[in-house]
């Protein structure tokens, strides 16, 4: 489910997570009162892999898992749909997030909000 920002004028941020072989409209549906940024969380595939073998019991779920992360990795390369991507590989979670919160200018280096925020 996706986290909202509540201001007293309703949200005015939702992450949105997923993957669609299409082209990305801005301003239609119901994200058309969101400002939209695209961030790839990438990971070496070896990594992608490992978690998802460490995460899931064998069996053919699990395999089809590890064979759609191999996909989506070309699918999302050849989209580049994103404004830019963070890698998601060994770092700590904190790390990452903050990563993607500065390049998405929602906040400074040390974790401030920014005048877009305010």
């Amino acid at each position: 489910m996706p986290a909202r920002e509540f201001t007293p004028a309703g949200p005015i941020r939702q992450p949105v997570l997923g993957h669609r072989d299409i082209d990305r409209p801005n301003g239609t549906g119901s994200l058309k009162s969101f400002e939209i940024t695209v961030c790839r969380l990438v990971a070496p595939e070896a990594v992608r892999v490992g978690r998802l073998l460490r995460r899931m019991p064998p069996g053919p779920s699990r395999e089809w898992h590890v064979d759609r992360t191999v996909e989506l990795e070309s699918i999302l390369a050849r989209l580049a749909c994103e404004e830019f991507t963070v890698e998601n590989g060994d770092r700590p979670l904190r790390h990452v997030a903050l990563d993607v919160l500065v390049r998405a200018g929602r906040v400074t280096e040390e974790g401030t909000r920014t005048s877009m925020q305010e």
